[in-house]
């Protein structure tokens, strides 16, 4: 009987221990559209001055694994960095809420989509807002540094935008070019509206996925957000 009872207390103890861990794991596979495994690509989580505070490498397999402290992550960046600019750009997830071990599977190809921004209008009609600058491979032939405009973003009527909220699509409502203030430059973004569907209560996933019908280029990024 005793020793019945110092097994459970063991037990209980060890459960205690691993509850009260203060670290998670961020893991996945990164690969392209065609869900092929990209080896070699640095997956990074980066802190608000875009500084890597965690660092691994995929693998064959494209498998990446992270063990981070618990908390909120200002990015993950995934690129292969021998082959930036190259044949592909780079993935990025914002607002990476690590509070459980969580699975991110980036999608690599020549469109980058970067600096999104998920919002509600206040007092307007219920949709979300999303803002994202996008960058075609495809177009970096073309800069002309003469031009007061870095056009880098696919031609938006050419463009099939997706938009997933916890994996069911939403309807994309409008979407608009804009030119954004970059010092003595501009460079196109898009602004996104999509129907309102509730988020849940914890952190909400976005996923926005371009596909450029004119280059070919496509492109992912993750975005989380809590109502």
């Amino acid at each position: 009987m005793e020793l019945k009872r110092l097994i459970l207390f063991v037990l209980l103890i060890s459960s205690f221990i691993c509850s009260c861990s203060d670290s998670v794991v961020i893991s996945g596979i990164t690969s392209d559209f065609s869900d092929k495994p990209l080896d070699s690509v640095t997956v990074d989580i980066k802190d608000k001055d875009f500084k890597t505070i965690y660092s691994t490498i995929s693998d064959s397999n494209g498998c990446y694994s992270l063990k981070v402290k618990k908390g909120l992550y200002y990015a993950m960046t995934a690129v292969n960095k021998t082959d930036y600019s190259k044949t592909k750009l780079e993935f990025w997830a914002w607002t990476v809420p690590a509070s459980k071990d969580l699975t991110i599977n980036p999608k690599i190809d020549r469109l980058e989509l970067y600096g999104i921004n998920i919002f509600k209008i206040q007092g307007a009609y219920p949709a979300y807002s999303i803002y994202v600058r996008p960058m075609c491979l495809s177009k970096f032939k073309y800069l002309d540094n003469n031009d007061s405009i870095i056009r880098l973003a696919p031609k938006i009527d050419n463009t099939q935008i997706d938009i997933l909220l916890d994996g069911k699509k939403l309807k994309v409502l409008s979407a608009q070019t804009i030119n954004e203030f970059a010092g003595d430059k501009q460079i196109i973004g898009f602004f996104i509206q999509t129907e309102y569907l509730k988020a849940s209560k914890n952190y909400s996933k976005f996923e926005i996925i371009f596909n450029d019908k004119e280059t070919g280029d496509k492109g992912q990024a993750i975005c989380y957000i809590k109502e």
